[in-house]
């Protein structure tokens, strides 16, 4: 299943994790870099 996430946030955070982990693809909507290189960072985005 193809999802968008808008923010990546704690909700935002935990969805990505739990969807990619369960074979989902997920793209994140994220505005803030510092939170964009975290997240690439955890959960090995593209």
């Amino acid at each position: 299943m193809k999802i968008v996430i808008v923010g990546a946030g704690e909700v935002g955070y935990y969805l990505v994790k739990r969807l990619v982990s369960e074979g989902d693809n997920a793209i994140i909507i994220e505005i803030d870099p510092e939170i964009i290189v975290m997240s690439q960072n955890h959960l090995m985005l593209l």
